[in-house]
């Protein structure tokens, strides 16, 4: 049971970060115009303006992903 219990707490805590990437990606394709903005950006301005949306509103999921990666870590070097 802790033999797989590790990776799965690590891939839990990747999740948050995983998904950033990929809607960051995604927005950065199709684009991106949040409420207060007119027109839509595209590319590295989608991205990042993305990036900084989803940190600002989602903020503790990265924390609960670094818990989640720290105890992984601890649990894997217990072995």
């Amino acid at each position: 049971m802790k033999k797989k219990l590790w990776l799965v707490l690590f891939i839990l805590g990747l999740l948050p970060f995983v998904v950033l990437l990929i809607g960051g990606i995604y927005a950065s394709m199709i684009g991106f115009s949040p409420i207060w903005m007119n027109t839509i950006h595209y590319g590295w301005d989608a991205f990042r303006n993305h990036v900084i949306l989803w940190s600002y509103l989602y903020w503790p999921s990265y924390i609960v992903g670094m818990i989640l990666i720290i105890v992984s870590m601890i649990i894997k070097k217990g072995k």
